[in-house]
């Protein structure tokens, strides 16, 4: 959705609060991206998230399999601004990202749900399948990765009353076992005083919301568009801009006539048009490449800050060195202003806890997400044994496949092995003895750090698969 008022050339902008949009394949989360974004309900069954359907399979299945980033503008007041209406400059402006839900893409969510840094997460549930066992895996993770919860109960115009009730205490049942938190409903709440309560409470992460609604009738849409106005970014935008500079690189090609062109989230800090900053790690080395041009909600900007979607031209004088087709294929390079040369690691400590239906050997490897980086890992020694069961907890050494990776002490870190198995914090990062070129002339030699713990508690759920 474009809206030409949002992305002013002639000063930074931002856009600080991040929606993650996530559920199952035939859940609906797309017709409601579509809803929110444009006010249009579904007239027949699919017809709205239809329409934005692309490819060929998109189009056969009925699901999409793109991620979908929209914009939702709000006025003072709390009202959604609608594409192609004239009005006031936006009060607050939300970052929605819908995720892709056929299982073939379960691997997607799991990394989105790592690497976007979203302050909320909506699970969008079919209220006629219920609490899928992806649905559970996927509430599970938002709980141990502490992201503020929103259940949206979809079709409710499908199912009969007592069958909507019926669906509201299984998943009320479920979230009692798995979590202390208090369950919150705003169905029946049109006082957007209190609503605006809840919010509050959602942003403290206290509460875990339950709704139900319906993409078909428009019935609790209004109680959604007043929730997200009053929800408030889990860090201050103030704050990103005072950071050194720091983007999750996402996607990368080569236009002709353009040259390198990079999609990624600006995670912290400022970025500007003409600046200098550091790609890697690829082999260990980082380049310098400067910024061309920058576009944020598909508009040229001089600069920007805070966590946000960002496309970036770029050019270095080591382009020959930089193969662009290897790059299309890694997880976890970023842009940085100067390299932090003690998170460029080839292997790491974690505080992990294993979790239902599962077990960790020595030996054993995962897929390995945290941050931005999705990348194999392996098992090389467990604290005092060869293998964890399920509920058990240590400290494990992992190292990392082929490629260094960009590491942080204290990020969460999530083991995959065709689905969940275990979940922790990475406590230590050993960097690899390596010459790290930081310019084309300048070099700096790095040592490794001195062995120290750091005991970070870890939040984890009990999860099942079939």
């Amino acid at each position: 959705m474009k809206i030409s008022n949002l992305s002013p050339t002639s000063k930074l902008v931002h856009k600080a609060l991040r929606v993650l949009l996530a559920g199952d394949g035939d859940a609906g989360k797309t017709t409601l991206a579509r809803l929110l974004s444009n006010g249009v309900c579904d007239s027949e069954c699919g017809s709205t998230g239809k329409a934005i359907l692309s490819c060929k399979d998109e189009k056969d299945t009925g699901l999409s399999t793109t991620p979908i980033s929209y914009l939702l503008p709000y006025t003072k007041d709390g009202a959604p601004i609608l594409p192609c209406v004239e009005c006031e400059k936006p009060q607050k402006i939300i970052s929605l990202l819908d995720i892709c839900g056929p299982p073939a893409n379960y691997k997607a969510t799991i990394y989105a749900m790592t690497s976007t840094c979203p302050d909320y997460l909506v699970l969008v549930i079919n209220l006629a399948t219920g609490l899928t066992e992806t649905i559970k895996e996927y509430i599970g993770l938002a709980l141990a990765l502490r992201i503020p919860l929103i259940l949206a109960l979809n079709k409710a115009d499908l199912s009969t009353p007592e069958d909507s009730l019926d669906a509201v205490k299984h998943v009320n049942d479920f979230l009692g076992i798995r979590t202390n938190k208090e369950i919150e409903h705003i169905d029946d709440l049109v006082d957007p005083h209190k609503i605006s309560a809840i919010a509050e409470k959602l942003e403290m992460k206290s509460i875990i919301l339950v709704h139900t609604y319906s993409c078909f009738s428009g019935e609790g849409v209004a109680q959604l568009h007043t929730l997200l106005f009053n929800l408030k970014s889990t860090k201050s935008a103030e704050s990103f801009g005072k950071e050194p500079t720091e983007v999750w690189m996402q996607k990368v090609s080569k236009v002709k006539d353009v040259g390198i062109v990079v999609e990624g989230l600006l995670k912290q800090g400022k970025i500007r048009k003409g600046q200098i900053l550091q790609l890697g790690p690829i082999k260990g080395l980082f380049y310098p490449v400067c910024i061309n041009k920058i576009i944020d909600n598909s508009k040229s900007v001089l600069g920007t800050q805070g966590r946000t979607d960002i496309t970036l031209h770029i050019t270095t004088s080591k382009e020959d060195d930089l193969n662009v087709a290897e790059l299309k294929t890694k997880k976890g390079l970023v842009l940085v202003t100067k390299p932090n040369l003690k998170r460029i690691a080839s292997s790491f400590d974690a505080e992990i806890i294993v979790l239902s239906n599962s077990e960790i050997k020595v030996g054993s490897e995962f897929k390995a997400y945290t941050g931005s980086i999705s990348q194999q890992a392996k098992v090389e020694t467990i604290d005092g044994k060869e293998q964890l069961l399920q509920g058990e907890k240590s400290l494990v050494n992992c190292t990392i496949g082929k490629n260094l990776a960009y590491l942080q002490a204290g990020e969460l870190v999530v083991f995959l092995s065709g689905f969940i198995s275990c979940i922790g914090v990475i406590t230590h990062v050993y960097p690899k003895q390596l010459l790290l070129t930081l310019t084309p002339v300048s070099y700096t030699h790095l040592t490794l750090p001195t062995n120290r713990e750091v005991q970070i508690s870890v939040v984890a759920v009990s999860l099942k698969k079939k």
